[in-house]
C-alpha cells in the first residue's frame, strides 16, 4: 500500500538543495561525491548526464557546500567528513532560463548580472583600466572578452582580500547554444562563451 504522506515528500521538479532539505523532502544522499570532488587535485570538472537526471540539483548541492551551509548537510554523509565548512567566494552561473533565441544580449546580460552580484557581495568597484594594462594592441574587445577580463579582475581582487579562490559553477552551459534558434545565432553564442571562458 502506498503511503500518501511519503509521496508528498517526493521532490518532483525541485532543483534547490536548500529548499529540498528545509522541506524534509526525500533525498538520495550523494554528498560523499561532493566531498571527493571538493578535495581532489583536479581544478575543474565537466559533469554530464542525461536530461532530468539531477544535474541542476547536484550543482545546487555543490553551491550549498562551498557556501559553507553546514546546517543543510546535517544527517548526510558529508556532515561527518567535512571539518572546516568554509564559505568560499561563489560565482553561480545558471543558464537554465532565458529567451536565448532573442539574441546573444540575453547571455551577456545573465553573465553581467552574476558579475555585478559578485562585485556587490565582495565590495568590488571594477576598474576598466585593468583591461588596458593587459592588452597589447588597440583592437576592440568583444563582449565576451570584456566580461572575461572583468571576471578575472574581480577574482583577483577577492583573492587579495580573502586569500580564497572563487568557486565557479555553471549550470546548463549548453542551453544558450541549443535554444539560439539557428546556426548563425549558435555561432555568436559559442563565440561569446569561448571568449568568456
Amino acid at each position: 500500500m502506498i503511503d500518501l504522506n511519503q509521496l508528498s515528500r517526493l521532490p518532483i521538479g525541485v532543483q534547490s538543495f536548500e529548499d529540498l532539505r528545509k522541506e524534509n523532502a526525500l533525498y538520495v544522499d550523494k554528498t560523499d561525491y561532493v566531498y571527493y570532488l571538493a578535495y581532489s587535485k583536479t581544478k575543474s570538472y565537466f559533469l554530464t548526464r542525461p536530461r532530468r537526471f539531477g544535474k541542476s540539483l547536484f550543482a545546487n548541492t555543490l553551491r550549498a557546500f562551498f557556501e559553507g551551509k553546514k546546517e543543510l548537510f546535517d544527517g548526510l554523509k558529508i556532515y561527518d567528513y567535512e571539518k572546516n565548512w568554509i564559505k568560499y567566494p561563489m560565482a553561480y552561473f545558471d543558464f537554465v532560463d532565458g529567451n536565448y533565441a532573442a539574441g546573444v544580449d540575453v547571455l551577456v546580460f545573465k553573465i553581467l548580472f552574476v558579475l555585478k552580484v559578485y562585485e556587490i557581495e565582495h565590495n568590488i568597484q571594477y576598474d576598466e583600466s585593468f583591461v588596458n594594462k593587459l592588452k597589447n594592441d588597440d583592437k576592440e574587445l568583444s563582449e565576451g572578452e570584456k566580461l572575461a577580463f572583468r571576471f578575472l579582475y574581480d577574482m583577483m581582487t577577492v583573492y587579495e582580500k580573502t586569500g580564497l579562490k572563487t568557486v565557479i559553477i555553471v549550470d546548463e552551459y549548453d542551453n544558450p547554444l541549443i535554444t539560439a534558434g539557428n546556426y548563425y545565432g549558435q555561432r555568436k553564442f559559442f563565440g561569446c562563451l569561448r571568449n568568456y571562458t
